[in-house]
C-alpha cells in the first residue's frame, strides 16, 4: 500500500520554471539547498510530463530529471474535476483522510510495469514514462482538451445575456466562503470568469493547459511558479496565502526562491 507524507513547503513548478531552475547551475543549487534545508517537497504532475514529452533537447530533459531526483518529490493530480469530486467525497464523509490532490495512478502503473521493484524514485518513473510513451497520444489528448475549452468559451462569450448573468454571479461568488477547506472550486469559478469576461483575451492551445498548472497547485501547494497571465489571475481572485499558495511568475523568480528559503509554516507569505 502506498502512503505519502508531504514536507513543507510544498512547491509546484510550471515547466518554464523547471527548465529555468534545472538548467542554471547556481539557481539549481540554490533551489536544491533550500528545499533540502527546509525539508520541502517538490510536486510534479502529468501535465509536466506531457510538456517534457514535447521537449527536443535531451540535455535539458536530463537536467530536469536530475533536479527532480535531487529533492524530495511527489506527484500531484492537477485534474481539477477529479480533485473536486474527491473533495465532495470528503464533504459527505469527513472520516475519509486521503489528500484529494494525491496522484498514485502514475506510480502504480510504473510499479506494475516493472513488477514492483524494491528501489525506485519519482525521477525513475518520469524517465520511464518519457522513454515508453507514444507522445502522439498525449499530444492528441492535449489538443482535444484545448479545442473543447475554446469552443465552450466562444459560445458563452457571444451570448450577451449569459455575460450579464456571469458578471453578477462572479461578484456574488466572491462574497461566498469556500465550500471545502481548499479553494479548488473557487479558483475554477474565478478562472472561468476571468476568461469569459476578458473577451479579447487570446487563448492559444498551451494556455488552456496552464489551467492545470494553476488551479490545483495553487489550491494545494504552499509556493507555486506559473506563467505571468495566471499569476496575475490569482492576484485578482481575492484569495490570498495561506488560504492558497504564494504565486510567482518568471519576473519574480528570485522572490519565489527567497520565499522558499525563508519559508515558515506559521507566517503568511
Amino acid at each position: 500500500m502506498l502512503t505519502e507524507t508531504l514536507g513543507q513547503p510544498t512547491v509546484y513548478l510550471d515547466n518554464w520554471a523547471l527548465n529555468d531552475i534545472a538548467t542554471a547551475n547556481a539557481l539549481c543549487s540554490r533551489f536544491v539547498s533550500a528545499m533540502t534545508r527546509k525539508s520541502g517537497t517538490l510536486r510534479i504532475s502529468v501535465s509536466n510530463i506531457v510538456e517534457l514529452l514535447k521537449q527536443t533537447d535531451s540535455a535539458q530533459v536530463k537536467q530536469i530529471l536530475h533536479l527532480i531526483d535531487a529533492v524530495d518529490t511527489g506527484f500531484i493530480n492537477v485534474n481539477f474535476g477529479e480533485v473536486i469530486r474527491q473533495e465532495n467525497r470528503l464533504l459527505i464523509d469527513p472520516t475519509e483522510c486521503e489528500n484529494p490532490s494525491r496522484e498514485f495512478t502514475v506510480i502504480y502503473n510504473y510499479l506494475l510495469a516493472l513488477q514492483w521493484p524494491e528501489v525506485w524514485s519519482i525521477a525513475d518513473i518520469v524517465q520511464h514514462v518519457l522513454a515508453n510513451s507514444d507522445n502522439r497520444v498525449f499530444l492528441q489528448s492535449y489538443g482535444s482538451f484545448a479545442d473543447k475549452m475554446k469552443a465552450f468559451f466562444s459560445v458563452h462569450r457571444a451570448n450577451p445575456e449569459y455575460m450579464k448573468k456571469e458578471v453578477a454571479r462572479s461578484y456574488s461568488g466572491r462574497q461566498q466562503k469556500p465550500k471545502y477547506c481548499t479553494a479548488t472550486r473557487e479558483l475554477v469559478t474565478h478562472s472561468f470568469d476571468f476568461i469569459i469576461q476578458n473577451r479579447e483575451m487570446n487563448m492559444p492551445a498551451k494556455e488552456w493547459h496552464d489551467l492545470y498548472h494553476t488551479i490545483v497547485p495553487v489550491a494545494y501547494c504552499d509556493i507555486v511558479f506559473v506563467d505571468g497571465r495566471w499569476a496575475d489571475f490569482v492576484s485578482q481572485s481575492g484569495l490570498k496565502p495561506p488560504a492558497i499558495a504564494a504565486v510567482f511568475k518568471k519576473q519574480s523568480l528570485d522572490a519565489g526562491m527567497d520565499a522558499i528559503e525563508g519559508w515558515e509554516p506559521s507566517v503568511e507569505l
